[in-house]
């Protein structure tokens, strides 16, 4: 949708679009000149009533039932997600297929992920959350209905893994532009920190409850929740009104693509703290993708035991989202500091490597999900506090295709060499690896002269 001020925006826009087309020859854009501007973040209804500085988004309506909508939506995914990657390896007893799982569920997102960013700067956000969590909800069923029959197998699961990679490369982008939309600008940062919350209140209740319920009723009751999940959150989502209009370019799709492309290149301390998140992902989160293997082999346990060590994570993840709050009410971290979350990622998986215990590896766990959302978090909020809304959901794709391109080949590449070696050898190999890259990644940015200090505020 456009707003009424769609007159003076789109004169706006393509001045920059101009700037930005590498093929005027002209490099005189800016990469202030896609900075939020004032009226940017146009304000959803507020509720009534004092609400806490800590939580300060939470005043918006529509930030409040998508808050909502994702947390219950992503419960049932993380549901879901815990039983197929349990059944796979207790179907296959294979740590190839765990690698080759993630790798299905994430390289459909990364290949939908250049088009999504387009995408959901181009149309109707919420229109693009509803129509993939419909979808989702659809290949759910069709799991509960083969694992009531008996008739589910692996490349049943791959399958399904391929389908909800799909649908999640659609919904990051149009939901993360969407949730700093519904929000004034001075409460974009606080918006992140509570989505991260969110988020990882889901990865913690999604696998702990998927592990109860997997050991008293069965996989079939948990693709059930992961449907119903996606229905309700649907339902929340259509009960959203007066979302702020939603700022469009004005350009062809390819031409929107090249854009983003081209902003990316002026913004080398993006891409600095993108290629953290990229061998982060890659050497780092194998970290959770074998802990089926983990489990079985060196603890002897069963699903219950792999959902809790997968709670940890979460649990880590969600302790690190709460510190992020901090930094919405005036504690400023310096850029650098925001990537030691891959350094303490890295130590959490070689401290792993020389575990044989589950209260050493749940410790373990905690540390690396706080590690974890740490880095996650406080990219995605340079990112998305210092673009305009009509480039927010490439930018913010950028962030997810690191992600999804770099976790299943680590996934894949951890899965063989497990094969081969063994699991706790990965563990440390990987983790020096990740250190030493970090490193060189930072160095190469300092001595070149990447700016890291804040390009907005």
């Amino acid at each position: 949708m456009r707003g009424e001020d769609d007159g003076s925006y789109n004169e706006k826009l393509m001045i920059n679009n101009r700037n930005l087309d590498p093929s005027t020859g002209d490099s005189s854009a800016t990469v202030e000149s896609l900075a939020p501007t004032v009226g940017d973040g146009q304000k959803s209804a507020v509720w009534s009533g004092y609400v806490p500085p800590l939580f300060s988004a939470m005043r918006y309506r529509g930030f409040v039932l998508l808050w909502v909508a994702a947390l219950i939506s992503h419960t049932g995914n993380w549901m879901c997600m815990m039983t197929i990657q349990w059944l796979v390896f207790d179907l296959s007893q294979s740590e190839s297929m765990l690698g080759l799982n993630t790798l299905a569920m994430a390289l459909p997102a990364f290949v939908m992920l250049p088009l999504a960013g387009v995408l959901a700067d181009h149309l109707d956000r919420r229109f693009l959350l509803v129509i993939t969590r419909l979808g989702r909800a659809l290949a759910y069923l069709t799991a509960v209905f083969l694992a009531v029959t008996g008739m589910i197998g692996v490349w049943h699961l791959v399958g399904l893994s391929v389908l909800i990679g799909i649908a999640n490369g659609v919904v990051m982008p149009a939901h993360n532009a969407l949730m700093v939309g519904v929000v004034g600008q001075d409460d974009q940062a606080n918006a992140v920190a509570l989505n991260a919350i969110q988020f990882q209140m889901s990865h913690l209740l999604g696998p702990i409850l998927g592990g109860v319920v997997f050991y008293v009723f069965g996989a079939a009751w948990n693709f059930a929740a992961g449907a119903s999940g996606c229905v309700l959150g649907v339902a929340i989502l259509l009960a959203m009104k007066n979302i702020p209009a939603q700022l469009t370019p004005s350009v062809s799709l390819v031409r929107s693509g090249i854009q983003g492309v081209s902003y990316l290149r002026q913004r080398m301390d993006l891409v600095v703290m993108l290629l953290v998140v990229c061998f982060s992902s890659l050497l780092g989160l194998p970290l959770v993708v074998l802990l089926p293997a983990f489990v079985q082999q060196q603890l002897a346990g069963d699903a219950a035991i792999y959902s809790q060590l997968v709670g940890c994570f979460g649990l880590g993840a969600l302790i690190g989202a709460c510190f992020q709050i901090l930094r919405t009410r005036g504690v400023v971290v310096p850029r650098p500091l925001l990537l030691v979350g891959g350094v303490l990622l890295a130590g959490s998986e070689l401290m792993a490597g020389y575990c044989t215990d589950a209260p050493m590896m749940a410790m373990l766990l905690v540390l690396a999900g706080f590690a974890n959302i740490s880095l996650i978090v406080g990219v995605k909020t340079e990112i998305l506090t210092t673009t305009s809304d009509s480039m927010r959901g490439r930018a913010s794709s950028y962030l997810s295709i690191c992600m999804n391109a770099c976790h299943p080949i680590g996934g894949v590449l951890a899965g063989v060499l497990a094969q081969k070696f063994s699991v706790l050898a990965v563990y440390k190999s990987f983790a020096i690896s990740l250190v030493i890259i970090i490193s060189v990644v930072l160095l190469y940015a300092h001595f070149q002269g990447v700016d890291m200090r804040r390009k907005a505020s």
